[in-house]
């Protein structure tokens, strides 16, 4: 059990490191002259933006030395130094969930955004697209069936994520709705026309609604179903 564990978490760190680095580029790119991203490390300011900036790069840096550790075998560290690294990665994860719905609604220039479940939306929304990784991968990594009690145990609490996160979605609209500054956004947001098609059928379903389902009806019918 211990070394399928090593495997699985070897395979997750590789992954990890490869989403994030993903969702970098994302935002390297959504600055519009990306080559002044150098500035948030060489000029850094007391703000969110700079915060985010070093907490990415810390956990992008944690997640490859890890991944080398559990799965390339590149590097040898003592159990100490690896737990080490271990912590401080869930802090570093933990932090970059928090950080941009934080960074996001404290906009007052973007009334849409400038919302107060918007940071435990996409906290939760981050929490739930992190256990579909780990549910994901596990199939496909040796001797998962012996993690099958964890697994299980990670269906569940998926399930009740999910729960909240649909819970954050209705706080979302509902609150941008009462806002007279945010409502020209949210309908925007939600129409057919607009950015509805994403909005609703991107996110609110395929992404909260479908998962929450496909979790409850597992529950429900015992099925076994690791996909």
């Amino acid at each position: 059990q211990s070394r399928a564990f090593g495997a699985l978490a070897g395979k997750l760190y590789a992954g990890g490191f490869l989403l994030l680095a993903a969702a970098a580029l994302c935002l390297l790119l959504d600055l519009g002259r990306p080559q002044r991203f150098l500035l948030l490390f060489v000029r850094p300011t007391p703000s969110l933006l700079s915060v985010g900036s070093f907490v990415l790069l810390a956990s992008l840096l944690c997640a490859g030395v890890l991944a080398a550790i559990h799965f390339a075998a590149i590097l040898r560290a003592p159990s100490a130094v690896r737990k080490g690294l271990e912590g401080a990665c869930t802090v570093l994860a933990t932090a970059l969930m928090v950080y941009t719905g934080l960074y996001m609604a404290w906009m007052e220039a973007v009334p849409l955004w400038n919302n107060a479940a918007l940071p435990v939306l996409l906290a939760l929304s981050s929490a739930s697209s992190g256990l579909a990784a780990v549910l994901l991968t596990a199939p496909f990594s040796r001797d998962w069936p012996l993690l099958g009690g964890w697994a299980e145990a990670l269906h569940r609490v998926h399930c009740l994520v999910l729960a909240l996160e649909a819970a954050a979605l209705v706080a979302f609209v509902g609150l941008a709705a009462l806002s007279p500054f945010a409502r020209p956004s949210l309908g925007l947001l939600l129409a057919p026309e607009g950015l509805g098609a994403w909005f609703i059928g991107g996110f609110a379903i395929a992404a909260v609604a479908l998962p929450l389902v496909a979790e409850v009806a597992r529950g429900v019918t015992r099925t076994a179903a690791p996909l």
